[in-house]
């Protein structure tokens, strides 16, 4: 049985849908770091598949090269851990490894921090 992505979230504030295209990526906007969400446009709107954090240009560039999403909503986030805590968020928004690409939780950042922020997270294994 296919999976049930979940169609984005108006609440998760990301900007976008953007093409998933090496013209977009080229932009400018996008040489900073933050977080994003990559998906595929369906009749009604876009089903979210994978989220991801780091340097957007770079990240998004590695995920085009894997030809799998069409479209992708980003949010700029400077500070390592709110990248951490936005990721986070967005994972179990949209289903964790069970509805997402996402095989695993987001990884910890370096330091003494808490694994999760979402109440309730066991912090699966990493």
């Amino acid at each position: 049985m296919p999976l049930k992505h979940k169609y984005y979230n108006i609440n998760s504030n990301f900007v976008g849908p953007f093409p998933l295209t090496a013209e977009e990526i080229d932009k400018a906007r996008y040489n900073q770091y933050g977080c994003y969400l990559l998906g595929y446009s369906t009749a009604a709107s876009y089903k979210i598949r994978y989220v991801g954090r780091g340097h957007l240009k770079t990240r998004l560039r590695t995920r085009l090269k894997e030809r799998k999403y069409e479209v992708f909503y980003y949010k700029v986030a400077n500070v390592k851990f709110t990248r951490f805590r936005i990721e986070c968020s967005e994972f179990h928004r949209y289903g964790k490894a069970n509805l997402l690409d996402n095989k695993i939780h987001p990884a910890k950042i370096a330091g003494n921090y808490p694994r999760c922020t979402e109440i309730g997270c066991n912090g699966e294994a990493y």
